[in-house]
C-alpha cells in the first residue's frame, strides 16, 4: 500500500509538548515547513500565565534559526502563517490537565488526531522528586489528556539509553513493561513500575524526614551561621538567619534524594535517574491498552545533516566538551579509541518523530518502540570522532583571520589523538 505523508497529515490537528526544546523546535519547524497543509498544531510553551507563554513563544521559539527555513519560505507572510498553523499553550506536564482547566483541555483534545510529547527533564541526576515530576508524574498527566480524544492516540520521545549498564544489540522487540537492565543478573527478580513509583515516593518523604532529625537541623544551623559569617552578615539575626536555616534544609533534601535515586538507579542496572526515570514512564505508556502509542528513542541528540541547516546546534551537547578542548590545544582526548558513541542528528530524530506521528495516524496498532540511532548500522568510535574533530580544527585555524597568524598555523598544525 502507497501512502503519503502529505495526505496523512492533511488538515491533522497536533497536541505538541516539548516544542520550546533543542528536539522539539527543529520537530515543530520540520512539521511546518514540509507539511504546511497541517490543520492546526497547539504547541505547549510553559510559562506563569497565558501573557508569558505567548512572549516566550514568540520571543525564544519563533526567533531560534529552526525557524529560518520558514522564514525563507514564506518572508514577508511568515508570521501570518505561524498564527494561522500554531496555537501556543501554557502547559506544564507536571500539572493536572497541563495547568489548564479540564474544560479548557477537553475541548483542546477534542479537536486532536495525536498528541506528541517530547517533553522531559534531561539533566543526568536531578533529585528525585523532580525527574519523577516531569517524566513520570508528566507522562500520567499527558495519558489523562489523551484519554480526552476521539481516538487516543500518543507518541513518547524516550532515549536509547533506558537500556542502562548493558552491552551489544538491544532490539525494538524486547519486552518494555517490566524491564530493568539486570533482569537477567537478578534471576526471578520482578520489577513493578507502580511499586517503584510508590518506593520513590517513600524515599522522598524518607529524606523529609531525615531532615527533621535533631542532629541534622542543629547541622542546617552552623553551616548558616558560617555562610553569614563568611558573607560578613550578622549569624547572631535571628529573622534573617531563620530563611538561612530554611535554604540549607532545602539543598540537603534535594542532594539526599539525588543520593537516594542514583543509588536505586545503579542497583536495577540504570546508568542514573534520568535513565531510570525515563523507562519508568515508558512502561507507564506501555502497560495502557485503550490508547494508540509509539515510543521513540533517540540515542545521543547532535547537530543537525541538513534541517534547518547543516551543523545547526544549541546549548552544550555530549561532543561539544571534545571539541573545545581540541580547539584549546589539548594533544590527548582520554577516551576508549574503540568506544562507539552513539550519536544521532536532531534533524533524523525530528524526522523519525513525525514518521511516527504518521504511523500512528493511520494504524491501530502500530510497532510499540522506534529507536533511532546510529550504533548498529552507521557506528562512530572514538578514533574516528576525535580525527574528525582534528580536521576541523585544522579548517577552523586555517582559515581563522583573526589572532596572530603564526600561532594559527601552528596550532592548525597540531591535531588531538586519543
Amino acid at each position: 500500500m502507497k501512502l503519503s505523508p502529505t495526505e496523512i497529515f492533511n488538515n491533522k490537528k497536533i497536541f505538541f509538548i516539548g516544542g520550546t526544546g533543542f528536539v522539539g523546535k527543529v520537530t515543530l519547524s520540520m512539521l511546518l515547513h514540509n507539511f504546511p497543509n497541517i490543520g492546526k498544531v497547539y504547541a505547549t510553551v510553559r510559562a506563569r500565565d497565558k501573557n508569558e507563554s505567548l512572549n516566550r513563544f514568540w520571543n525564544s521559539v519563533v526567533t531560534s534559526p529552526t525557524f529560518d527555513p520558514l522564514r525563507e519560505k514564506y518572508g514577508a507572510g511568515f508570521e501570518d502563517f505561524i498564527r494561522e498553523k500554531v496555537v501556543p499553550v501554557n502547559g506544564d506536564v507536571g500539572n493536572e490537565h497541563l495547568g489548564m482547566d479540564e474544560a479548557e483541555a477537553r475541548e483542546i483534545m477534542q479537536d486532536c488526531d495525536i498528541i506528541i510529547n517530547s517533553a522531559g527533564n534531561v539533566t543526568f541526576n536531578p533529585p528525585l522528586e523532580s525527574a519523577l515530576r516531569t517524566n513520570v508524574v508528566g507522562t500520567n498527566n499527558v495519558l489523562k489528556l489523551a484519554r480526552m480524544m476521539k481516538r487516543p492516540a500518543l507518541v513518547h520521545v524516550s532515549t536509547c539509553f533506558v537500556a542502562g549498564k548493558r552491552s551489544g544489540s538491544i532490539w525494538e522487540n524486547e519486552p518494555v513493561v517490566g524491564y530493568f537492565p539486570r533482569k537477567e543478573e537478578l534471576v526471578g527478580t520482578t520489577f513493578d513500575v507502580e511499586r517503584e513509583i510508590s518506593d520513590c515516593a517513600r524515599l522522598s518523604e524518607q529524606a523529609r524526614q531525615e531532615a527533621e532529625d535533631a542532629t541534622q537541623q542543629a547541622k542546617f544551623r552552623e553551616l548558616a551561621r558560617q555562610r553569614f559569617m563568611e558573607e560578613g552578615r550578622d549569624p547572631d539575626d535571628e529573622a534573617e538567619l531563620k530563611s538561612a536555616i530554611f535554604r540549607e534544609r532545602k539543598m540537603w533534601i534535594r542532594e539526599r534524594t539525588t543520593e537516594l535515586g542514583n543509588e536505586r538507579a545503579d542497583y536495577w542496572g540504570w546508568t542514573n535517574i534520568y535513565t531510570y526515570s525515563k523507562s519508568l514512564a515508558e512502561q507507564i505508556v506501555a502497560k495502557q491498552d485503550d490508547i494508540v502509542k509509539i515510543i521513540v528513542r533517540p540515542s545521543i541528540v547532535e547537530s543537525s545533516q541538513q534541517y534547518p541547516f547543516p551543523g545547526w546546534n544549541e546549548g552544550f551537547t555530549t561532543t561539544a566538551p571534545l571539541i573545545l578542548i581540541a580547539l584549546r590545544g589539548q594533544p590527548i582526548i582520554p577516551v576508549n579509541e574503540k568506544l562507539v558513541l552513539d550519536i544521532i542528528p536532531v534533524d533524523m530524530v525530528a524526522g523519525a518523530m513525525l514518521g511516527a506521528a504518521m504511523n500512528a495516524l493511520i494504524d491501530d496498532k502500530p510497532p510499540l518502540v522506534f529507536q533511532a540511532c546510529s550504533g548498529d548500522s552507521n557506528p562512530n568510535d572514538m578514533k574516528r570522532i576525535v580525527g574528525l574533530v582534528g580536521l576541523y580544527k585544522r579548517q577552523h585555524f586555517k582559515e581563522k583571520e583573526t589572532g596572530n597568524k603564526l600561532m594559527n598555523r601552528v596550532s592548525a598544525m597540531i591535531e588531538a589523538t586519543p
